[in-house]
Parts: C-alpha cells; structure tokens; sequence
C-alpha cells in the first residue's frame, strides 16, 4: 500500500520539470501488480491521472498486459467523461435558457479546470450551484427534459427533506449521470458557505462540451475544493491532486486566506494545504505557508488528517470528530452538535409524511429517533 500510495502521489503531481518525470518512473518501477494499483488509485479518484501520467512518462516499464489494461481503464473514463461533459452542457443550457445563471461544481468542470482535461477527473453525478431564490425556477426548467426528483417524491417533498444538505437529486430516463441541484455548497452544520451570489458574480467561464459555463475562478475553486475534501475528511487524493494543479497557476495567499476565514474555514483550508504540499510536493503561497507554520494547534489535526489519507479510511464516525476539530472556534463547534442532533433527515422525512404546515414536527421526531437509537445502544 505505501509504494501504491508513492505512485498516486506521484502521479497526481504536477508535471513541471524532469524531476516529476523521474518520480513517476521511480514509484512505477517498484509495481508488481497493476490491478491492484488500479483498485486503490479508484478508491482515491486517481484512475484517470494514473493511467495519463504512466503512458506519458513510464509506458515502457509497464509489461504487455499492464498496458493492455492501463489501455482499456483510460478508454472506459474517457467515454464516461465525454458523457459527463456532454450531459452537464445539457444542464447548463437549459437553465441558461430559463434565464437562470449557474456554476458548474465539481464534476467534469472542475476536471477541466483544474487539469485542462474533462477526462482526467471520475464523477458519479453533475453538480450545478444556483442561487437560492432561482432553485425552484432552476428545476422547473429541467422537468422538460425528463430531470425529476431521484426516488419519485414531489419537488416540494425533495427540497423540504434534503434542505439541510442544499441540494436535491434529480435523475432522467436514458441520462447517464443524476443532477444535484445545489443552492448552497456545504449542509446546514458546518459554516462554509461562501455566498453563491458572490461566488456567481465572481466565475470565469470555460468550454465544455461546446458550451460556455461557468466555474468559481481560481480563489473560489481552490476554496471549494478544500472545503469539500474537508468535509469527506481527507480520505482521497484526487481533490488535493485538482488543488496542487489549481495553485500552478498562481494564486494570492492572503486573497484564499481571507476567504477561507470568512466562512469559518480556514482550519480546513490550512489542513488540506499543508497535505497538498506533503503529497505532491507543490510550493504554496508565502501567506498560505507562513500561516501553518504560525498555527501550532493544526499539527494534531493534521496528523490525524494524513494517517486518514493514506488509509483512504472512510467513515461517519470518524468525519464527526474530524469535523469538530476542523471548525474554527467554540461556537462554530456547539452549532455543528446542535444542528447533527436537531436537523431532521431525508431518514426522518421517509418515518412518516407531514403536511407542509406541520413540518416543524419533524424535529422533536429527529430527537425521538435519535433518543431511540441511544436507548437500543445501551440495551446492548
């Protein structure tokens, strides 16, 4: 596992001098088994990366059957991700037309962003970020192209259940790839939300697919991605590989410091830098480089951080206390156990249907359930 973790990292680097080159070369000279490389590199989202960056640089030290299927996985994630781009310029279209303005999150806009590829990215749906007031106007003007609700509920049903996450699943017959339907970045628990009028107001706009779409520029993106692998609680590499090739292009660290700390994630932000550097390698911004160095109190969490990583080890339990240790500050902290215990659930919302007036109810029901579970703990 460590000499399959060396080769990810390698190949998730950024390919600037002959020294990446031989990193590369190195780490795949020690592979005796490339199935299992190719099993672990999908764990962490870095098939794609992996099977680019040994054909560039290390095709001749892989043997006859290894290329076949190094061959075969990059032709499977390159049809996927046409599909994706495909089906997202679909997406983005219709809103456009409806007169809703959109980003792009995640997903194959972020792969050719960050990459300057689609392909280079694996995704299990399209991500599209509207602002709040426009979400209903936004999914009316996807229901023509068959975009309804993943599981058969109403629109009304879907968005009061799924409101503390901000986005609901919308699937099409015959699509490959659901859509979520954000109108806010992160769940109700955790503060980092950057407002998405601002975030909007800011995009850069790239070709996708032979559509125009829009995507946060380069301080939101860094920002966003972060946050995200924050979230998941660092257990891939592939959202820290899109952050080594973002910051290639140059960034200001006190403008991502800033931001960062204005929705109270600057902990995390820290964190996912600091394993940025120690996996790829990257140079960070001076701000960004000094403010780590400055912050004694990240050195547990990053540890904790980067044993996760490396183990690719996911879990609930483990994100909750990761979670907590990432918030910046106390209150941040109580908000995040408060919201985990009170906000109702799309669990909570299948036990039993309310009326739109009576949703309130849904949150002594969350504490019953909740008060249910620990009782059955203790039984045990």
């Amino acid at each position: 596992m460590r000499d399959t973790f060396a080769l990810l990292c390698a190949c998730g680097a950024p390919a600037r001098d002959e020294s990446s080159r031989e990193r590369v070369r190195a780490a795949a000279t020690d592979v005796a088994d490339w199935p299992t490389v190719l099993a672990v590199a999908t764990e962490h989202g870095m098939v794609p990366l992996v099977c680019r960056r040994i054909t560039d640089v290390a095709l001749d030290l892989v043997d006859d059957g290894a290329r076949d299927l190094l061959a075969a996985t990059a032709r499977a994630a390159a049809a996927r991700a046409l599909a994706a781009s495909t089906e997202l310029a679909g997406v983005v279209a219709a809103l456009t037309v409806a007169g809703v303005e959109s980003i792009a999150y995640k997903g194959p806009a972020l792969a050719a962003d960050a990459y300057g590829s689609a392909e280079l990215r694996p995704c299990n749906d399209l991500d599209v970020v509207v602002a709040p007031e426009r979400v209903e106007l936004a999914a009316a003007a996807l229901a023509p192209a068959g975009y309804a609700p993943t599981g058969g509920a109403s629109w009304r049903e879907a968005a009061g259940a799924h409101d503390w996450q901000g986005h609901v699943a919308l699937s099409a017959t015959g699509r490959t790839l659901p859509v979520e339907l954000h109108w806010r970045f992160c769940d109700r628990k955790l503060a980092w939300n950057p407002p998405i009028v601002d975030v909007i107001a800011r995009s850069a706009t790239i070709t996708i697919a032979g559509t125009q779409i829009r995507v946060p520029e380069l301080h939101d993106q860094l920002l966003l991605v972060l946050l995200h692998a924050a979230r998941h609680g660092w257990d891939r590499l592939e959202p820290l590989a899109c952050v080594a090739a973002l910051l290639q292009r140059g960034s200001n660290g006190e403008t991502l410091i800033n931001r960062a700390r204005a929705v109270g994630g600057l902990r995390a932000c820290l964190v996912g830098l600091a394993l940025t550097r120690l996996a790829f390698g990257v140079h960070l911004p001076v701000g960004v480089a000094n403010a780590i160095a400055d912050d004694r109190t990240l050195r547990g969490l990053l540890e904790r951080a980067e044993r996760r990583l490396r183990a690719g080890d996911a879990g609930d339990a483990r994100d909750f206390r990761l979670h907590l240790a990432s918030l910046d500050g106390v209150t941040a902290r109580v908000r995040y156990v408060v919201l985990a215990a009170a906000l109702p659930t799309p669990r909570d919302f299948g036990v039993v249907r309310f009326p739109r007036a009576l949703r309130v109810l849904y949150f002594p029901l969350r504490l019953l359930r909740l008060a249910g579970r620990a009782l059955n703990v203790t039984k045990r």
